[in-house]
């Protein structure tokens, strides 16, 4: 799991519940089909059968026509059977839009799945681009784009759809393109997406452009000059380098053979083992099993529960341990860096000079073209 869910303490949970729709769908449904058909087909076959041995033996009309109600109770059954599907799918569809009010885009993808979200269309097209807008608001530009190009890959990967879903464009967000100088869009900002999504207009573009091929240049000639001593700097730093690494790696060990750890991806199929044992003899004793089941569900609670609180503080352990290493290489490396700044800092001083320049020019572009 990511290091969000395992910071969430409803990660165990949640992990389970969005396997569970894609998997149970329409079991039910599926199993009353099964049953409907095997019906039907017994049902037309014996009154196939009552018939023709009828007229093989010449028995009398009668007892002909006590055939016909079974071919008509079985042609019923097969046409239920076809019904069944839709029914069912209505009914869980039903439940399952119930169960989504309130949630938004990510928590019903987490829930359901996109492919459930798209496929079974759990939303409308109108509901899921409501709730689409409402997740990109706070998002920053470039976390609306990355967020866009996601639900537009998890929607290639959803056919066949249930409703023509259309994603909102970035260039409806185009207000969130508010960069505070020249060198945080040439730092920052991913150009190509930019002019893909036409975030910006044309002619600020082009003029983007233009002063990105100077800044381009200054840049390079920072790194040129400071080349020799960034060789040497880097040398320095090696050593303190590996032992940080090390010390991760002890952290990400501890953390994946922390017993929580170890159990967590097993929990529930060990779970539903249990289950299906128990169901297998619901036959027998039908108090008893759901007696049984509902101690089986309450351990499993607790199981989740316990687990949750040991993973969240593996995570922590694991986290803390490598800040503890940040912060060592920081205070062993600190004279280093600092030599390392004086070496070049005449070299920075003349990029920054001409940073400010382009900064000033870029600024003078904006100011203008709103005249």
């Amino acid at each position: 799991m990511s290091h969000v869910n395992e910071l969430n303490p409803q990660a165990v949970r949640v992990a389970h519940a969005a396997k569970a729709p894609e998997d149970t769908w329409f079991v039910g449904g599926r199993i009353t089909q099964i049953a409907l058909r095997t019906f039907a087909a017994v049902a037309i076959t014996g009154g196939a059968v009552v018939i023709g041995l009828s007229f093989a033996y010449s028995v009398a009309a009668p007892i002909i026509l006590t055939g016909i109600p079974f071919i008509l109770l079985g042609i019923v059954s097969a046409y239920t059977s076809m019904r069944v599907k839709e029914y069912q799918y209505a009914k869980v569809l039903a439940s399952v839009r119930k169960d989504v009010e309130g949630l938004s885009l990510d928590q019903i993808a987490e829930k359901y799945g996109w492919k459930s979200l798209f496929s079974r269309g759990i939303l409308t097209r109108e509901e899921f681009q409501e709730r689409y807008r409402s997740a990109v608001q706070k998002m920053d530009l470039i976390s609306m784009i990355n967020y866009y190009e996601m639900v537009c890959l998890r929607l290639s990967e959803s056919k066949p759809l249930a409703f023509q879903y259309q994603v909102p464009p970035p260039r409806e967000f185009k207000s969130k393109w508010a960069p505070k100088s020249l060198e945080e869009i040439l730092e920052t900002y991913p150009l190509d997406k930019i002019e893909k999504y036409s975030l910006v207009d044309s002619a600020e573009l082009r003029r983007i452009l233009e002063l990105k091929v100077t800044y381009d240049q200054a840049k390079g000639r920072r790194d040129v000059a400071r080349a020799p001593f960034l060789a040497e700097h880097q040398q320095e730093l090696a050593p303190f380098e590996r032992t940080k690494e090390e010390q991760y790696s002890r952290a990400d060990r501890i953390y994946a053979e922390s017993p929580a750890v170890v159990q967590r991806p097993h929990l529930l199929k060990e779970h539903l083992n249990a289950k299906g044992e128990i169901q297998k003899r619901s036959y027998a004793d039908q108090d008893r099993a759901r007696s049984e089941l509902r101690q089986l569900e309450m351990r499993y609670e607790e199981q989740c529960q316990r687990i949750e609180r040991e993973v969240v503080q593996a995570v922590e352990q694991r986290d803390r341990m490598k800040r503890e290493a940040d912060a060592r290489m920081q205070e062993l490396t600190a004279p280093y860096r600092n030599a390392f700044a004086d070496k070049t800092r005449e070299m920075e001083a003349e990029f920054r000079r001409s940073v400010e320049d382009l900064n000033a020019l870029y600024a003078a572009y904006i100011r203008a073209s709103k005249i």
